[in-house]
């Protein structure tokens, strides 16, 4: 672990940073999202950390993209939904794994209370790609 000390980001926005310098998500991002040498060196600098990747999240990664969309296409179901004060993507995490432990599972969506949630698999957890309500007619297959 001391050879990873001074090691740098090799590409990305944060492209040239120290990975003992890089914001906490975003190091939980690429442990989840990237593989090989990239995701060892992640999952080293959150270990060095003391974060225990597995159990310091919301149990599921919601990607910008996804974000996106809700705040396009459901902002009045986030409204009507919440809990309280929940922000966006607070929502976005809880609905998502409700999704997953009730939702339907649909043309490799999951259907649940009028929406559709395009989850896929992490290295560390699940990964919300897009959200949309059911009820859009003319949704295109997006490469998420």
């Amino acid at each position: 672990m001391e050879e990873l000390k001074n090691a740098r980001i090799e590409h990305g926005k944060h492209r040239g940073q120290l990975w003992t310098r890089l914001p906490l998500a975003y190091v939980r991002f690429l442990a989840n999202s990237s593989h090989g040498t990239q995701q060892a060196i992640a999952l080293a600098e959150l270990e060095r950390r003391g974060v225990d990747p597995r159990n310091d999240g919301h149990g599921i990664e919601v990607t910008m993209h996804a974000i996106d969309r809700a705040s396009q296409k459901l902002l009045h179901i986030w409204d009507e939904r919440r809990k309280g004060d929940e922000g966006l993507a607070t929502w976005l995490a809880r609905s998502s794994l409700d999704a997953l432990q009730k939702g339907e599972f649909r043309n490799g969506r999951y259907e649940f209370e009028g929406v559709r949630y395009v989850i896929k698999e992490g290295y560390l957890e699940p990964v919300l790609a897009s959200i949309y309500p059911l009820d859009e007619k003319n949704y295109e297959e997006e490469n998420t």
